[in-house]
C-alpha cells in the first residue's frame, strides 16, 4: 500500500490548460468527423440520385427509341390512312401487288428548277402503253414533317380535282409509294423560268399577250371559285410546245378563301410576295395573287427579273420596314414611284401593249388591284394596240 501511495506521488497531470486544449481538440475532431459523415451521406445520396435520374433517362431515350421506330414502321401505314378518310387514293395498289406507277411509267430525270425552296421535286414520266408524257410532283416522306405537310398534299389533290380549266395542269393519278408520294399531271413542255431565260425578248408580243391572256384567265377562275393559288411565279407556269399553250402548277400552298377568315402567314415565294404580306399584316389572298401575277408578267416583259443585279431590293426594302414606316404617307409614295418606275422598263415603255394589265396588277393598294373584267375584250383591243405599238418601234 506505501509503495502504491509512493507511485501517486510520483505521477504527473496535466495542467487544467492542457486538459482543457485537449477536451477541445477532441470535440473539434468529433465535430469534423460529424461534417465529413454528414458531407459523405450527402455524396452518396446525390450519387443515387445521379443513379436512378441516368436509368430513367436511359429508360426515356430507350422509349423514345422504340417510339421513333413504331413511328417510321408505321409512317406509311399512318399517311394510308389518312388519304384514304381523305378519300384521295380510291384505287391505290397494295405494295407487291401489280398495277405500282413503275409499271405503268417511265420516269426521267428530275427538273432542275431555280429558285425552289420546297420538299417536293418534278420529273416528267412517259406512259408506258400510250407513250404520253406526264408531269409529275413528287413529295419525299422522308424531307417532310408527317402532320404539317399532308394535309397540304391532301388539300393540293382535292383542290386539282375540283379544277377545270384549260389553262390549270389536269391531275391524272396519285401514287403512295415507299420513299414518296408522286401527283401526275397533264403537262409537258418547260416552265415560263426556263422560256424567259432561254428567249427573253425575242418572245414576239402576239406570245406575251396570249400567255398574259391565258394567266388573267386561269387566275380569274380560280378566283371565281375562291381558290387562291398563292405561289404564282414562272417556275409554276408550264409552257406546252409554244408560250400560246401553258398550265398552271404547284397548288400546295393554295388557300380556299373566306371572307371571314384572318390571313397573315407569310407563304409562297419572297421574290413574288405581295406587299402586305412581306410586312406582316392581314391579307386577302386574291389580292396577294394578283400581285404576284403582275410581277410574273412584268418579268416575262423585261425579260428577267425586275432588279434582279440588285437582289430583290424592293422585296428586300419592305421587309426592312417596320408597320409604322409602312403607314407613313411619304413612304407609301416612294413605293408607288418604285412601282411606277418598273413599267418603264417594258419595251416601248408606258405605251407597250401591256402597261394597262400591269399597271392594273401592281398597285400598292391590295384592293385597287384588277384584272380586266372582259379578257376577251381586252385582248382584242391589246392586239389592235400592238399593231400601232408594233408600227412605232
Amino acid at each position: 500500500m506505501a509503495a502504491m501511495d509512493n507511485m501517486a506521488d510520483t505521477l504527473e497531470f496535466p495542467s487544467d490548460d492542457a486538459m482543457t486544449a485537449a477536451l477541445q481538440k477532441n470535440t473539434n475532431l468529433k465535430e469534423e468527423n460529424i461534417a465529413l459523415r454528414t458531407q459523405l451521406a450527402s455524396a452518396l445520396r446525390s450519387l443515387k440520385e445521379y443513379r436512378q435520374g441516368l436509368t430513367e433517362h436511359n429508360n426515356y431515350a430507350s422509349e423514345l427509341g422504340r417510339r421513333t421506330e413504331l413511328l417510321t414502321k408505321e409512317k406509311d401505314k399512318v399517311i394510308s390512312e389518312i388519304l384514304e378518310t381523305e378519300n384521295m387514293f380510291p384505287e391505290i395498289p397494295k405494295r407487291g401487288q401489280s398495277g405500282s406507277m413503275f409499271e405503268k411509267y417511265i420516269l426521267k430525270d428530275s427538273i432542275p428548277r431555280a429558285r425552289i425552296r420546297s420538299d417536293s421535286s418534278f420529273r416528267w414520266c412517259d406512259c408506258r402503253t400510250s407513250g404520253k408524257t406526264l408531269l409529275v410532283k413528287e413529295y419525299h416522306k422522308k424531307r417532310f414533317n408527317l402532320t404539317r405537310r399532308i394535309d397540304r398534299i391532301c388539300n393540293e389533290i382535292r383542290t386539282l380535282r375540283a379544277i377545270d380549266h384549260p389553262n390549270i395542269a389536269k391531275i391524272r393519278g396519285v401514287y403512295h409509294e415507299e420513299e414518296v408520294i408522286s401527283i401526275l399531271l397533264e403537262s409537258s413542255g418547260c416552265d415560263l423560268f426556263e422560256l424567259i431565260g432561254k428567249y427573253g425578248l425575242e418572245m414576239n408580243i402576239d406570245q406575251r399577250l396570249q400567255v398574259a391572256t391565258s394567266l388573267m384567265m386561269a387566275v380569274s377562275y380560280l378566283h371565281s371559285i375562291n381558290v387562291c393559288h398563292m405561289d404564282i411565279r414562272p417556275e409554276n407556269i408550264m409552257v406546252e410546245n409554244t408560250p400560246t399553250t401553258l398550265k398552271i402548277v404547284d397548288f400546295e400552298t393554295c388557300v380556299t378563301y373566306d371572307p371571314n377568315e384572318t390571313y397573315q402567314m407569310r407563304v409562297g415565294t419572297e421574290e413574288f410576295a405581295a406587299p402586305e404580306m412581306l410586312m406582316g399584316e392581314e391579307y386577302n389572298p386574291k389580292s396577294v395573287d394578283l400581285w404576284a401575277l403582275g410581277y410574273t408578267l412584268l418579268e416575262m416583259e423585261i425579260g428577267h427579273i425586275p432588279f434582279s443585279q440588285n437582289v430583290f431590293p424592293f422585296s428586300r426594302h419592305i421587309c426592312s420596314l417596320s408597320a409604322e414606316d409602312f403607314s407613313r404617307p411619304q413612304v407609301r409614295q416612294d413605293m408607288e414611284n418604285t412601282i411606277s418606275q418598273f413599267f418603264d422598263l417594258l419595251k416601248g415603255g408606258r405605251d407597250s401593249p401591256m402597261h394597262s394589265c400591269l399597271s392594273g396588277l401592281l398597285k400598292l393598294d391590295p384592293s385597287s388591284r384588277t384584272i380586266p373584267s372582259d379578257l376577251q375584250e381586252w385582248s382584242r383591243d391589246r392586239s389592235a394596240a400592238k399593231m400601232e405599238w408594233a408600227a412605232q418601234n
